[in-house]
Order: structure tokens, then sequence, then C-alpha cells
């Protein structure tokens, strides 16, 4: 810090000696104006002095790394209340106020017991400032900035307001910080996995945004670390774009919704929507100056979308800007960030929606001065209750420090304008996506028979899911499981887009007998289990059995037959399989029943006497059904052998059985079904029945 008007220092022009004359009050009224609006009404100027806790409140207007000159209060009167128009106040500046400071009337605030800003305007020749005001109170202008000017910036400052100054040497203040110009040490990482192949990052660079390094977890080497750094005085988000095995956030272990609805129990529209504005649901706030960490495995990583990344920043929004200014100097106030973020938007909620909308620079400075009007004892109040809850104050003490907060926040938002174009915040926004993002490339694995053996299966045939050993199942009883490892059924390709070939093959398993209907079986690296799909999933006959398995691109065509017994009530199959959304899907499915199954569907229909269990009800006539459950209805027909029963030539098919009479049992004879070529679900229909 450097009093005006002390001597000595180092530092460059930051520190130099700068000679102050004390001016005198009636020089300070005389460049000050005051006059009622829309009334001739007499408005009286007269200096004053500050208490040593209104001093206190002026140095920490800009916050603890800011710039801040301060001119010679005033205080106002008049004979008669207050016009409603209120006050037009004005002060003259001995010179033009340098570009990149911004210039504000601040009033004493007897309920909020600090200085609190008003909405003021400077001049086109930045000589003048003006403000419409409605207290009768202790006035004084403020120009800086929160971002801390330097230089020739710093000492036009400070001609400018010299003239007002009173004992300026006392408390007319400057500071040089690093709001905006945070800079930290970029994180350190030590060697990555065997399994990373390679990662992509922007380079380290003291001015970058954000800082990456990619390692391994000292404590399990083989977890891959990224760590990343802001390198701003504002907060960032950040979305995790893969599984991960833990997370560390210097800002805060929770989010801000979260502390925030634990702390208050309800949140309003306003609150919630300026909540999610300073950290979106599924994104992670990373502070200004601070870390995050996450741990990563093989698999994790393996599993995420092939160069896609691992963790991605946003470009920092208007309202995520403003709020993590706010909540910087809040938590800086108060010793905590996290609680300072979440308390910065209590403060700017109501005005969030101004912030939300505004566009450019103009659009970002007049929202700034719109939130100035939302700082009331409303606001206070929000944020009082918030402190008294998160930090275990009385309500005495949380009001006090919720008014004195508040009131600093005013000063702060009057500040801030000019920190729109002097932080190049449209630059930020037109970086290139490589400028915030981390992608990892894994090593391309193989996998193998030898990886097939050890592969998982899921819980199927009354066994649970498990890893299997030496190619076989080794968990549950009775029955067992395994894989085919080799030969015509098994595949290998891409299917899932993992950057590495996947090998597709058929698990078969029994429940202590008959073997169930195969499973079609997606494993990855390691042997991972990457998706299945249950060939018997819709026409349940007892076994469904993969016959051949072709690799086309990313797919692969299979057929199948299901099937009933030793071979009985055949329909054979054909799909194209794909990995879709984390699951294996079959596509284009054709079904071709032989004409014994179409006879099977037929009499097990007339069985039940319900023709809609047929997959196509058209496969027999009105008449032909109705003489199956009428005329027929105490029969049973019966192919005897169904392998042997039917004889297909060209467009036609002839079945042959027996039927059965259920009240003449001795009446047995045989019957006839003949079945013609057809376009329908069954691609045959039945022609005629005839009993011999």
């Amino acid at each position: 810090m450097l009093l005006a008007g002390c001597t000595g220092g180092k530092g460059g022009d930051a520190s130099s000696t700068t000679s102050l004359s004390p001016p005198t009050p009636a020089a300070a009224v005389a460049r000050t104006g005051a006059t009622a609006v829309g009334s001739t009404q007499r408005v009286a100027i007269e200096p004053t002095r500050i208490t040593a806790s209104q001093r206190t409140s002026l140095k920490a207007g800009a916050g603890r790394t800011g710039t801040l000159y301060v001119g010679q209060p005033v205080e106002l009167s008049t004979p008669a209340p207050i016009p409603r128009g209120g006050i037009r106040l004005t002060r003259r500046y001995a010179t033009a106020v340098p570009a990149g400071l911004a210039a504000s009337f601040v009033y004493w605030d007897t309920s909020l017991r600090g200085w609190h800003a008003v909405p003021s305007t400077l001049s086109g020749n930045r000589r003048v400032v003006t403000a419409v005001v409605h207290h009768l109170s202790v006035w004084t202008d403020v120009v800086g900035s929160v971002t801390g000017a330097v230089g020739g910036a710093a000492h036009g400052a400070l001609a400018a307001v010299r003239h007002f100054g009173s004992k300026a040497a006392d408390w007319a203040y400057y500071e040089v910080g690093k709001v905006f110009d945070t800079r930290v040490d970029p994180p350190t990482c030590t060697s990555t996995p065997s399994w990373v192949s390679s990662t992509t990052f922007i380079d380290t660079a003291r001015n970058n945004s954000l800082l990456f390094c990619v390692g391994h977890d000292p404590k399990n080497p083989d977890l891959l670390v990224v760590k990343a750094r802001v390198n701003r005085g504002f907060a960032f988000t950040a979305k995790v774009g893969a599984d991960h095995s833990w997370q560390y956030n210097s800002t805060s272990g929770s989010s801000p919704l979260a502390d925030a609805r634990a702390a208050l129990g309800h949140l309003d529209d306003a609150l919630s929507r300026t909540l999610d504005g300073l950290s979106p649901p599924g994104q992670v706030l990373v502070g200004a100056g601070k870390e995050l960490d996450l741990g990563f495995s093989a698999d994790q990583v393996r599993n995420a979308d092939v160069g896609s990344a691992v963790v991605t920043f946003a470009p920092p929004t208007v309202d995520r800007f403003l709020i993590s200014l706010v909540g910087s100097l809040i938590g800086d106030a108060i010793s905590d960030a996290q609680q300072g973020y979440t308390a910065g938007a209590i403060a700017l909620a109501g005005c969030y929606d101004d912030v939300h909308d505004a566009r450019g620079v103009d659009g970002f400075a007049r929202a700034a001065q719109t939130c100035l009007s939302s700082l009331d004892t409303s606001a206070a109040s929000a944020l009082g209750n918030y402190l008294r809850v998160r930090r275990g104050l009385s309500d005495r003490e949380a009001g006090r420090l919720a008014g004195r907060l508040v009131a600093r926040v005013s000063v702060y938002l009057a500040l801030v304008g000019p920190v729109f174009s002097t932080m190049n915040f449209a630059a930020e926004q037109t970086l290139p996506a490589s400028a915030r993002t981390v992608t990892v490339f894994p090593t391309i694995e193989k996998v193998t028979a030898s990886t097939l053996r050890t592969a998982q299966v899921p819980a199927y045939c009354r066994l649970p899911a498990q890893r299997l050993v030496a190619g076989h199942t080794t968990k549950g009883h009775p029955g067992s499981g395994d894989i085919a490892v080799t030969g015509a059924l098994v595949g290998r390709a891409d299917f899932a887009g993992a950057g590495y070939q996947q090998i597709l093959t058929v698990y078969g398993c029994n429940a202590g007998g008959v073997g169930w209907p195969q499973q079609l079986l997606l494993v990855g690296a390691g042997g991972t289990m990457l998706g299945h799909y249950e060939l018997g999933k819709y026409d349940r006959q007892e076994h469904s059995n993969l016959t051949s398995l072709t690799v086309a691109g990313h797919s692969a065509d299979i057929t199948w037959d299901s099937y009933e017994g030793a071979g009985f009530y055949v329909v054979h199959h054909g799909a194209t399989v794909r990995y879709t959304g984390g699951t294996l899907v079959l596509d284009d499915e054709v079904d071709r029943y032989t004409p014994a199954k179409v006879v099977d569907d037929i009499l097990m229909a007339q069985d039940a006497r319900k023709r809609s269990t047929l997959r196509d009800p058209d496969v027999v006539t009105d008449v032909q059904w109705n003489a199956l459950v009428h005329t027929y209805r105490d029969d049973d027909f019966l192919l005897d052998d169904p392998n042997d029963d039917c004889r297909t030539a060209g467009d036609t098919a002839v079945c042959r059985g027996t039927w059965y009479d259920r009240i003449t049992a001795s009446d047995d004879r045989p019957f006839t079904m003949t079945l013609v070529r057809s376009t329908g679900g069954y691609g045959w229909k039945l022609a005629d029945l005839r009993l011999d």
C-alpha cells in the first residue's frame, strides 16, 4: 500500500512519491453541485469529517487488491423534506479520470453500517461525475478500479481527486494488486501410467487462463491424475467427461447450490437461477487461483468416447464472471472462498436476470450499475440468514456482517465496469477449445483368446455375473457356462468406437441340464463386458444358438436358429449387430420360419383358443380358424416328427401328423396341413386342413 503523500517506497511507478498539498474544505465544496430535481428547493452542501469506522469502511471498498481514491466528504441538507425527484449531485475533477478507472458517488448507509454506492455517470470528457440521490446523508466520490491501476493511470486518478482530499496522507490510499492478473504456479505431475498412450492439452505458459498437467497418483500408480489450476481472478466451471475414481477441488468439497440449499432450506426462483448461473448442474466450480484434480482408471478412460476430453472448462459467462468477482471479494472478507461464492450469488440474486442478459461492454457496465439498486436491506437480510446458518453467528452478528458486506459489494460494483474491457473478457470467449480441455488417449490393448478366458459374463442361467476362470464359470450351482474363444463365431472389430478392437462372441450356459438360449457378448480390454444380448429374447423357444458371425465395419451380420428339443420347430434368424448407447442392439432382423414351426404355432393357438398368440393372425383365414376352434374343438393335432413330417417343394409345404379325438380316443387318424408361401409375418399361409 502507498498512502498518498507519504515518501519512500520501492517498485517503480506504483511506489513513486506523490506530493499533495492539503486542500481546503471550501475548495471541495466549490467543485460540488447539488440541485433538487424538478424543484427550486435549495440544497446546502457542507464539508464534514468522517469517523474512524467510516474511514476503515472506505479502505475496504475496492477489495484487498483494488485501487481507490476518495474525495472530500460533504453533507447535504434541505430546509424541507427531500424532493420526490431526488437531488442531482455532481463533482468536477481537476483532470480527466484515466481510462480503465470508474467514478461513483457513495453515501454512508446507517442501516448497513457501510458506504453504499449509487448508479453514477461519468461525463464524456471524464471530468464530471453525476448521480441522482435520495438520501440526506454523508456523501463523497470514489475513483478507482477493482483491478489495481498502475503507473500514470494511478497518478492521474490522484491528480483528479486531490482537490477534494482531506488530509489525504491519512486516509486516501492506493493499492496495486492482481485481482484479475492473478498468477499461480503451474501444477506439477510425475509420469503417466503405462496404459496412457498420449495426452493433449495446451502448453504451459504463465499467462494462460488455465494451467494443466497429467501424471500418476502416488498412492495408486495405475491411476491417471489430471490437474488444472485457474490462472485468473475469477471462477471457471468444468465438466468431467468420463467416470473418475476420485476428485479434489481446492475451492470446496460441495457445490454452491447444495451449500445454499443446506443452509437456507428453500431457494426462490431468482436465487435458484443465480446459483445455476454460477455453477450449472453437472459442472464443477473452480475458484480464482484454485485447483481441480481428478483420478482416472484405464477402464474409465477407455469406456469414454474416443477423442473426447476427460475434462473441459467452459469460457466464463457474464453472470458467472460477475458473481465470482463479488464472491471473491466476500470470500476474502470472511476467509472462506466457497462460502464467498455462494454469498455472492445471494447478494446478486436481485439483479441476476439483468446481468445474465447483458451483452457487450456497455451492457455489462449497465448491468453492474443496475445491481447497485438491488443491494438493499432485503439483500442484506437474505445474506445474513445464510451467514447465520453457515457460520454459526448470532442474528445480530450475522446482520452486521451482512450489512457491511452488501455495502462493500456496492462500491465494488461501482468500480467494476471498466473491467469488462480492460480484462479482454471477449478474448476469453474466443480462445480455442484446446486451451480449456484435456484429452487422454489410452494405449491400444489387444483383446485375444486369452482375454476371453477371463472375460466377464452376465447373470444368466440362474448363475451370478462373474469372471470366467480358464474359460468357464466357477460361481453358482448347479449349472455351468463358457464362451467361444476361437472359431467362426468370434468376430473382431472396434464395435464400441473405443480406438481398439473388441471381440463379439457368444456365451452359452445351463442351469444344471438343458442349455438356455445363448447370449451375444461384447468383450473389451481386460475382459470387460461392454454389452450382452439374449438371442432368445423375443420368440422364447427352448434354444437359440448362433450359427454364423461376419464382421462388417463397426457392426456384424449374424444368423442364429431357435428351436425346441433336439431341433424341432426351427426358425432361422438373421440380423445386424451394433453397439449403440452402451448396449448391443439388433437391427434389420429377418426371421425365416420352417413350415413345421408355422404348423406348431397354429396348433398351439388352436389348443389355447387364442388366435392373438399368432405372430401373424392372418396365417389362417376366418373360416379356417372357426373350423379349428369349433368343428375340432375337442380334438388335438400333433406332428409326430417335426423334422420328417413336413415336406417342402417350391412354394408349397405339406405337413402330416395325427389327429386325436379327445372324446373317442380310439378314433385317431392322420391329418394333412398344406402351406403356401406368403408375404405375411410367417412367410407361409395355411391353404388346406384335411383329415384322412
